[in-house]
């Protein structure tokens, strides 16, 4: 099961995730502090925080939540983030703040979502530029991504999900 947590998003419809990933999923309804989180100094909000918000929770339901905000996202020497994960973990976050809007919006976002809880099953950036799990540091990488992983990735995401005991809802 694949958890979706909206933190402050204009997202009108958090569903839209579960149209193109493969998983079964629920959006959570809660309330989260975030004061916390926003790091004046900066003008932005630490990344950091939602993905141990989304992880703690991840924990308590023994499964994967997946965090997504307007807000801008930083962490540790990056500038900003798209997203972030806990590498073999249960939580991830994505940032819609600098992805865009309308359709180019949900495209980002989908491929952000996918590349995140790829790397929460543990994979690892991709050499292949095509593959959503390579490294984005720009909208235009994001853009010239696929949706979806490449055959090398996909193969080891599929083993890795079969020893977490997860299952793709095709």
């Amino acid at each position: 099961m694949l958890y979706m947590l909206p933190f402050e998003t204009s997202v009108e419809d958090p569903n839209v995730l579960s149209e193109e990933i493969p998983f079964k999923n629920q959006v959570l309804e809660e309330h989260v502090e975030l004061e916390d989180m926003y790091d004046p100094n900066r003008g932005q909000y630490k990344g950091r925080g939602y993905l141990e918000v989304c992880s703690k929770r991840g924990e308590k339901l023994d499964d994967i939540v997946i965090g997504l905000t307007d807000h801008d996202l930083f962490t540790g020497h990056l500038n900003f983030i798209f997203g972030l994960a806990e590498k073999d973990g249960k939580g991830c976050i994505i940032s819609t703040h600098r992805l865009g809007d309308g359709e180019k919006m949900k495209e980002r976002m989908i491929k952000e979502a996918v590349h995140e809880i790829g790397h929460v099953v543990g994979l690892e950036h991709c050499s292949n530029r095509r593959c959503v799990m390579h490294f984005s540091n720009s909208l235009l990488d994001t853009d010239k991504k696929s949706k979806w992983y490449c055959r090398s990735c996909e193969k080891r995401f599929e083993s890795l999900l079969k020893k977490r005991r997860i299952f793709l809802d095709y």
